[in-house]
């Protein structure tokens, strides 16, 4: 084993670690309702791809998860600084005694960095990440309805966050739908344009 798959393989092991951890913690200590947002589902796929050496995979993920990732982090820094609340995603953060899912929510921060660090490794021979991002997508809104509880709005299925007033119906599942493929558009652009993570034509 290499250098470069000792690295796969360990960003693997932690992915895999946080996100099996993140979901027990949530079944077991708040509710299981939890199970299906994106970033408990997205840390457990991305440490199977590492070790499948899928970076298609990873790509998709990591178009699902930068923007809003930058959103809770900007959210995060902006509560922790200021005192005060900007979007409230991250008032869970501020709020009790200090447990273990808040130092698993940190992963907010690493994610993406360390997804992208698996990806330019490992390389993808398609980059239109989009296309699995936009049916991950598809499935997962349709689980997250039928199986939550509209009280915890997992992956913002039921309402928006930011205070439109946007809530469960036909004009609400476009504007949806609408935003995050804008979201795994926009990501997914980004990592066409630095080209290094496509794999060399042989």
């Amino acid at each position: 084993m290499n250098s470069k798959e000792l690295i796969i393989n360990i960003l693997g092991v932690i992915f895999l670690i946080i996100g099996i951890s993140d979901i027990i913690y949530s079944s077991l200590f708040v509710s299981p309702n939890l199970l299906l947002w994106f970033c408990h589902i997205s840390l457990v796929l991305i440490g199977v791809a590492c070790f499948l050496k899928k970076g298609y995979l990873i790509g998709a993920q990591i178009c699902i998860l930068t923007i809003p990732s930058l959103f809770w982090n900007f959210d995060y820094l902006y509560r922790l600084i200021m005192h005060k609340e900007l979007f409230g995603f991250t008032n869970y953060m501020f709020e009790g005694a200090i447990n273990l899912g808040r130092v698993l929510s940190f992963q907010h921060f690493l994610t993406v960095p360390l997804a992208l660090l698996a990806l330019y490794f490992i390389k993808s021979k398609r980059i239109d990440f989009w296309k699995l991002a936009s049916l991950e997508l598809v499935i997962v809104y349709f689980l997250t309805l039928l199986f939550t509880n509209p009280s915890y709005n997992v992956n913002w299925v039921f309402k928006d966050e930011f205070g439109f007033g946007l809530e469960f119906g036909i004009l609400y599942f476009f504007v949806w739908c609408l935003l995050f493929f804008l979201i795994t558009l926009t990501t997914n652009s980004l990592l066409y344009i630095l080209k290094i993570f496509k794999k060399a034509s042989t």
